[in-house]
C-alpha cells in the first residue's frame, strides 16, 4: 500500500519537473509543488506506522524473511527520502525561475509604462509645423526623448539576455520589446525627418535675408549711380557699377 501511495505521489511531482516560461504556470506548478510536499510530511506517518509493523513482524518471522522484509522496508524508506530530495529540488527549481520571470516582469512593466507616458508627446506623421521655432522646440523635445530612451534600451536589452540566457519563452516579453524597438526606429526616422525641415528652413530663411541684402545693396547702388551728369569718365565708371547690378 505504500509504495502504490508513492507511485501516485511521484506521478504527481513528475508533472512539475517541466520548467514552464510564465509567471502564472510557474506559480501554479509551485503550489502543486507545495501541495505534495504537504502530502508527504502527512505521508511520514503511514512511513512510521509500516516501520513499526516491520519490527513487530520480524519477531515472529523466520530468519529467512527477515532479510527480505529488511530489504522492503529499507527500500521503502530510500524511495520515500529520494521522493522528498526531488520534491526539494524542484521547488527550488521553480523557485529560481519565478523569481526571474517577477524581476523580469518588473524590468518590463517599467519599460512599458515609460513607453506609454511618452508615446502622447510624439507628433503624428500629419503634424505640420509652419514656423522654425516650433520645429526647433519639437526636434529637440524629441532628441531629450530619445536620450532617455536609452536608459530604457539598456532595460530591454537586460530582458532579452536574460531570455537567451535561462532559455526562458519570450510569450509574455515578445510584444512590449518588439513594440519598443519599432518605436525607437520610428522616433529616429521622425527625428531625420524634423532636422531635414528644419535645415531647409534654414536654408530658405537664410536666403530670404541674402536676397532682402542684395535688394539693399543694389538699390543704393542705382541710386548712387543712376545721375548721369559729370565727366565721361565718372559717366563711364558708373555705368560699370550699375553693369554689376543687372
Amino acid at each position: 500500500l505504500c509504495d502504490d501511495w508513492l507511485d501516485r505521489v511521484r506521478e504527481k511531482l513528475d508533472q512539475c519537473r517541466e520548467i514552464p516560461h510564465t509567471i502564472s504556470e510557474v506559480q501554479a506548478k509551485l503550489n502543486a509543488v507545495k501541495n505534495v510536499r504537504q502530502t508527504l510530511e502527512q505521508g511520514q506517518n503511514k512511513l512510521r506506522y509500516a516501520l513499526e509493523l516491520k519490527e513487530k513482524v520480524i519477531l515472529n518471522t523466520e530468519s529467512g524473511g527477515v532479510a527480505k522484509i529488511e530489504e522492503d522496508a529499507e527500500n521503502l524508506k530510500q524511495d520515500f527520502d529520494s521522493l522528498m530530495n526531488d520534491v526539494t529540488e524542484i521547488r527550488q527549481q521553480l523557485t529560481n525561475r519565478n523569481n526571474l520571470l517577477e524581476e523580469m516582469a518588473k524590468q518590463y512593466k517599467i519599460l512599458k509604462e515609460w513607453l506609454a507616458e511618452v508615446n502622447p508627446q510624439i507628433p503624428s506623421d500629419d503634424k505640420v509645423f509652419n514656423d522654425l521655432s516650433d520645429k526647433k522646440v519639437i526636434l529637440e523635445k524629441l532628441r531629450v526623448i530619445q536620450r532617455e530612451a536609452v536608459n530604457y534600451d539598456e532595460i530591454g536589452n537586460k530582458i532579452k539576455s536574460k531570455l537567451e540566457q535561462e532559455n526562458v519563452g519570450t510569450q509574455e516579453f515578445d510584444s512590449g520589446l518588439k513594440e519598443f524597438n519599432d518605436w525607437q526606429q520610428s522616433l529616429s526616422k521622425k527625428i531625420e525627418n524634423i532636422e531635414n525641415q528644419v535645415s531647409a528652413h534654414e536654408k530658405y530663411k537664410q536666403s530670404i535675408i541674402d536676397t532682402y541684402q542684395w535688394f539693399r545693396a543694389t538699390t543704393n547702388n542705382i541710386n548712387e549711380f543712376s545721375d548721369p551728369h559729370g565727366e565721361k569718365e565718372m559717366t563711364l565708371h558708373k555705368l560699370e557699377k550699375l553693369k554689376l547690378c543687372e
